[in-house]
Protein backbone atom coordinates (compact mmCIF):
# COMPACT_ATOMS: atom_id res chain seq x y z
CA UNK A 1 0.00 0.00 0.00
CA UNK A 2 1.45 3.29 -0.49
CA UNK A 3 0.76 6.16 1.82
CA UNK A 4 1.09 10.36 0.99
CA UNK A 5 2.75 11.90 3.99
CA UNK A 6 3.45 15.44 3.97
CA UNK A 7 4.47 15.84 0.33
CA UNK A 8 6.05 12.48 -0.21
CA UNK A 9 5.40 9.36 -1.10
CA UNK A 10 6.23 6.70 1.17
CA UNK A 11 5.51 2.57 0.55
CA UNK A 12 4.41 1.57 4.16
CA UNK A 13 4.89 -2.20 4.95
CA UNK A 14 1.33 -2.99 6.70
CA UNK A 15 2.75 -5.93 8.61
CA UNK A 16 0.90 -7.20 12.05
CA UNK A 17 -0.10 -3.74 13.43
CA UNK A 18 1.12 -3.06 16.86
CA UNK A 19 -2.27 -2.47 18.23
CA UNK A 20 -5.54 -2.36 17.13
CA UNK A 21 -8.78 -0.52 18.25
CA UNK A 22 -12.58 -0.51 17.23
CA UNK A 23 -11.72 2.03 14.89
CA UNK A 24 -8.52 1.80 13.80
CA UNK A 25 -5.50 0.01 14.17
CA UNK A 26 -1.61 1.46 14.20
CA UNK A 27 1.39 -0.02 12.06
CA UNK A 28 5.24 1.51 12.83
CA UNK A 29 6.47 4.18 9.72
CA UNK A 30 9.53 2.20 8.03
CA UNK A 31 12.45 3.96 8.57
CA UNK A 32 11.07 6.20 11.43
CA UNK A 33 11.14 4.92 14.90
CA UNK A 34 9.56 7.95 16.52
CA UNK A 35 6.54 7.78 14.30
CA UNK A 36 3.55 5.72 13.91
CA UNK A 37 0.68 5.61 11.38
CA UNK A 38 -2.82 5.13 12.41
CA UNK A 39 -5.35 3.85 9.72
CA UNK A 40 -8.99 3.92 10.08
CA UNK A 41 -11.12 0.87 9.37
CA UNK A 42 -13.33 1.09 6.46
CA UNK A 43 -15.76 3.62 6.82
CA UNK A 44 -14.70 5.61 9.56
CA UNK A 45 -12.05 7.36 7.79
CA UNK A 46 -14.48 10.05 5.92
CA UNK A 47 -15.76 11.68 9.31
CA UNK A 48 -12.74 12.13 10.80
CA UNK A 49 -10.79 13.83 8.12
CA UNK A 50 -11.65 17.58 8.90
CA UNK A 51 -10.98 17.19 12.44
CA UNK A 52 -7.82 15.08 12.22
CA UNK A 53 -6.83 17.98 8.93
CA UNK A 54 -7.40 20.48 11.81
CA UNK A 55 -5.45 19.06 14.32
CA UNK A 56 -2.23 18.32 12.11
CA UNK A 57 -2.11 22.21 11.33
CA UNK A 58 -3.18 23.35 15.01
CA UNK A 59 -0.25 21.72 16.95
CA UNK A 60 0.06 21.52 20.59
CA UNK A 61 0.68 24.32 22.87
CA UNK A 62 3.61 22.36 24.33
CA UNK A 63 7.00 20.57 23.17
CA UNK A 64 8.61 17.34 24.22
CA UNK A 65 11.05 17.36 26.66
CA UNK A 66 14.15 18.10 24.96
CA UNK A 67 16.20 15.66 26.99
CA UNK A 68 13.85 12.59 26.77
CA UNK A 69 11.00 13.07 24.25
CA UNK A 70 8.80 12.87 26.79
CA UNK A 71 5.14 14.46 25.73
CA UNK A 72 1.70 14.38 27.24
CA UNK A 73 -0.29 14.14 23.77
CA UNK A 74 0.62 11.97 20.86
CA UNK A 75 -1.28 14.33 18.92
CA UNK A 76 -1.72 13.71 15.16
CA UNK A 77 1.47 15.12 13.30
CA UNK A 78 0.62 14.44 9.16
CA UNK A 79 -2.35 13.94 7.65
CA UNK A 80 -2.11 10.04 5.54
CA UNK A 81 -3.76 9.89 2.13
CA UNK A 82 -4.27 7.23 -0.54
CA UNK A 83 -1.79 9.35 -3.68
CA UNK A 84 -4.29 7.81 -6.02
CA UNK A 85 -7.55 9.27 -4.80
CA UNK A 86 -6.33 11.53 -2.26
CA UNK A 87 -8.36 10.28 0.21
CA UNK A 88 -8.01 10.29 3.80
CA UNK A 89 -6.81 7.19 5.47
CA UNK A 90 -5.76 8.79 8.87
CA UNK A 91 -2.49 9.98 10.23
CA UNK A 92 1.15 9.78 11.86
CA UNK A 93 1.60 10.15 15.20
CA UNK A 94 4.39 10.12 17.73
CA UNK A 95 5.65 6.96 19.07
CA UNK A 96 5.93 6.61 22.68
CA UNK A 97 9.27 4.33 23.30
CA UNK A 98 9.03 1.74 26.16
CA UNK A 99 5.69 2.72 27.14
CA UNK A 100 3.12 -0.01 28.48
CA UNK A 101 -0.73 0.42 28.55
CA UNK A 102 -2.17 2.22 31.42
CA UNK A 103 -4.24 -1.04 31.83
CA UNK A 104 -1.17 -3.21 32.33
CA UNK A 105 0.17 -0.97 34.73
CA UNK A 106 -3.32 -0.68 36.31
CA UNK A 107 -3.95 -4.70 36.47
CA UNK A 108 -2.08 -6.27 39.09
CA UNK A 109 -2.18 -9.43 37.43
CA UNK A 110 -0.13 -8.24 34.10
CA UNK A 111 1.51 -5.34 36.04
CA UNK A 112 5.00 -4.78 34.87
CA UNK A 113 7.84 -5.82 38.08
CA UNK A 114 8.96 -2.59 37.80
CA UNK A 115 5.32 -0.80 38.52
CA UNK A 116 4.98 -2.64 41.39
CA UNK A 117 5.71 -0.39 44.07
CA UNK A 118 3.09 2.14 45.81
CA UNK A 119 4.82 5.35 44.73
CA UNK A 120 5.19 4.42 41.02
CA UNK A 121 1.44 3.92 40.93
CA UNK A 122 0.63 6.78 42.55
CA UNK A 123 3.06 9.17 40.09
CA UNK A 124 1.37 7.39 37.55
CA UNK A 125 -1.76 8.62 39.24
CA UNK A 126 -0.94 12.09 39.47
CA UNK A 127 0.70 11.72 35.54
CA UNK A 128 -2.52 10.91 34.34
CA UNK A 129 -4.19 13.43 36.57
CA UNK A 130 -2.15 16.29 35.14
CA UNK A 131 -2.62 15.01 31.83
CA UNK A 132 -6.29 15.32 31.51
CA UNK A 133 -6.22 18.84 33.50
CA UNK A 134 -3.91 20.22 30.88
CA UNK A 135 -6.37 19.20 27.73
CA UNK A 136 -8.90 20.87 29.97
CA UNK A 137 -6.47 23.96 30.76
CA UNK A 138 -6.54 24.36 27.07
CA UNK A 139 -10.06 23.73 25.98
CA UNK A 140 -9.93 20.18 24.96
CA UNK A 141 -12.30 17.17 26.52
CA UNK A 142 -11.07 13.98 26.49
CA UNK A 143 -14.23 12.05 25.35
CA UNK A 144 -13.04 8.79 25.60
CA UNK A 145 -11.30 8.20 28.87
CA UNK A 146 -10.36 4.90 29.60
CA UNK A 147 -7.42 2.72 30.45
CA UNK A 148 -6.62 1.82 26.69
CA UNK A 149 -5.89 5.19 25.76
CA UNK A 150 -2.86 6.15 27.67
CA UNK A 151 0.31 4.58 28.20
CA UNK A 152 2.83 5.20 30.58
CA UNK A 153 6.61 5.13 30.50
CA UNK A 154 8.89 3.39 32.70
CA UNK A 155 9.47 6.59 34.61
CA UNK A 156 5.67 6.65 35.41
CA UNK A 157 4.84 9.38 32.91
CA UNK A 158 1.38 9.27 31.27
CA UNK A 159 0.75 10.48 27.38
CA UNK A 160 -2.48 10.28 25.96
CA UNK A 161 -2.33 7.86 22.83
CA UNK A 162 -5.90 8.20 21.52
CA UNK A 163 -5.44 11.89 20.93
CA UNK A 164 -7.73 12.33 17.88
CA UNK A 165 -10.49 11.33 20.29
CA UNK A 166 -10.47 14.30 22.06
CA UNK A 167 -13.25 17.05 21.39
CA UNK A 168 -11.66 19.87 19.86
CA UNK A 169 -12.69 23.83 18.91
CA UNK A 170 -11.84 25.07 15.36
CA UNK A 171 -13.46 28.12 15.76
CA UNK A 172 -17.39 27.83 15.69
CA UNK A 173 -17.20 24.46 15.03
CA UNK A 174 -16.70 21.78 17.58
CA UNK A 175 -15.11 18.54 16.76
CA UNK A 176 -16.75 16.31 18.93
CA UNK A 177 -15.27 12.73 20.02
CA UNK A 178 -16.75 10.19 17.87
CA UNK A 179 -16.17 7.02 20.15
CA UNK A 180 -16.77 5.71 23.40
CA UNK A 181 -16.01 2.60 25.28
CA UNK A 182 -18.39 1.26 28.07
CA UNK A 183 -17.12 1.16 31.23
CA UNK A 184 -18.76 -1.03 33.90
Amino acid sequence: MRVELADQLRTIDFGPPLARGGEAAVYPVPGDPHALVKVYADGRAEARADKVGWMTRHAPWETPDPRTGYRRFAWPQQVARDPATKAFLGFVMPRVPDAAPLFEVANPVVRPDHAEPYGFRLGVAHSLAAVVAAAHKHGLVVGDLNESNFIVDGTGRVTLIDADSVQVRAGRVVYRCLVGKVLC
